[in-house]
């Protein structure tokens, strides 16, 4: 995956993760949630399969 679609990606799960975590709606923040999966299993399928498992999601998401 090049670098700008795996930038893409992980800006995409941070900015759902924050909609998610700022509604107090269940049902918008489950589907923020799965937005923001769907947008890391994007990054993590285009890892070579060594690098697969990232240690935690704030690895994977970097620190900021």
């Amino acid at each position: 995956m090049p670098t700008e679609d795996r930038d893409y990606h992980i800006d995409r799960a941070r900015a759902e993760l924050d909609r998610a975590y700022r509604t107090d709606n269940f049902a918008a923040a489950s589907a923020h949630f799965r937005l923001a999966s769907l947008h890391m299993k994007r990054v993590q399928d285009a890892l070579p399969t060594a690098e697969r498992r990232p240690a935690s999601l704030a690895d994977t998401l970097g620190s900021p």
